[in-house]
């Protein structure tokens, strides 16, 4: 299929998408009829009589996206759909369908047809959902170089990348990122991602019996975070009260065979633990653990760190 058909028809799902009203009768004065005019006959006067009149109105500018891409333009497409992301939210979808159909490639969309980390986001959530792997990695690298790679999106995305076995790109994709999140437990565990989990009940933020900071964990069963190593040893550190405490940390592909630590009951002090962990040699997908193995216990100022020392 030529670009041309492909271009129509996607005005005609964009059409039945756009949401239709009074105001997208066509009419001699209105913007619909130019736009349609335009599109009948590949004339760039009509299309600049619909932008005249409906020039505020995302449908005209996703119409006049579509006939840039029909009439060989494709730079200007990409422009006339930055349009459309900058003033609505609502057809992200549509308009990334079109960019990634029928623009030479991701890095042009991003140059042209991305001004806002919105979008960004919005780019790389529509990459990955298309199991666009390699492309999400250039919308996340973008929205890095500009300082929008939020914790959120970079779970997502990082998740992605181990579920498919991509750990070198994980690696990369973590950037300065802290080996462990929320070493203090200063935030409630999460449900999944690269984050504090409470794999059983009950687990509670405690202000009132704390080690340091604002907070610490109170447990009565397992929390768990995964993490990426790479190459080095390191050393695992933290602060327990209560117990006793199993603390664990090992490689997801081979789980049972890591390093563990036992901390006895300290029911009136703090005790602070280390488990030196050898070199990984490679990218690793790991996890530390820590289970109450009786009663409940209070984890506070956790550190993982290179190096043994």
């Amino acid at each position: 299929m030529t670009v041309r058909g492909i271009g129509l028809g996607l005005l005609g799902c964009a059409a039945s998408y756009l949401a239709a009203g009074p105001e997208a009768k066509p009419g001699p004065a209105t913007p619909f009829f130019w736009a349609t005019m335009a599109e009948r006959d590949g004339s760039a006067p009509a299309i600049g009589h619909a932008l005249e009149r409906g020039g505020a109105l995302p449908s005209i500018w996703m119409r006049t996206a579509n006939w840039h891409f029909v009439n060989g333009d494709p730079k200007s497409g990409l422009l006339a759909l930055r349009s459309v992301l900058s003033a609505t939210g609502e057809w992200d979808r549509p308009v990334f369908s079109t960019a990634v159909r029928l623009s030479p490639d991701i890095p042009s969309v991003l140059e042209n047809a991305i001004g806002d980390r919105r979008s960004g986001e919005a780019l790389l959530r529509f990459l990955l959902n298309e199991d666009r792997i390699e492309e999400s990695g250039m919308a996340w690298g973008w929205l890095q170089r500009r300082g929008w790679a939020g914790a959120e999106l970079g779970d997502l995305y990082m998740n992605r990348l181990i579920d498919d076995k991509l750990l070198e790109a994980a690696w990369e994709a973590r950037g300065s990122k802290a080996l462990l999140l929320d070493p203090g437990f200063e935030e409630p565990p999460g449900q999944r991602g690269f984050r504090w989990i409470a794999a059983r009940a009950p687990v509670n933020r405690d202000s009132g019996n704390r080690h340091g900071g604002v907070s610490s964990l109170r447990v009565g069963g397992c929390v768990f975070q995964r993490t990426i190593l790479r190459g080095a040893a390191y050393s695992l550190t933290g602060w327990i009260k209560g117990g006793p405490v199993h603390v664990q940390v090992f490689d997801e592909a081979h789980e049972g065979a890591g390093y563990s630590l036992n901390v006895g009951r300290s029911s009136d002090h703090w005790t602070r633990f280390r488990l030196p962990i050898n070199k990984t040699g490679g990218v690793r997908l790991v996890q530390v653990r820590v289970e109450v193995v009786s009663g409940e216990a209070w984890l506070d100022d956790f550190a993982l760190e290179s190096g043994n020392g």
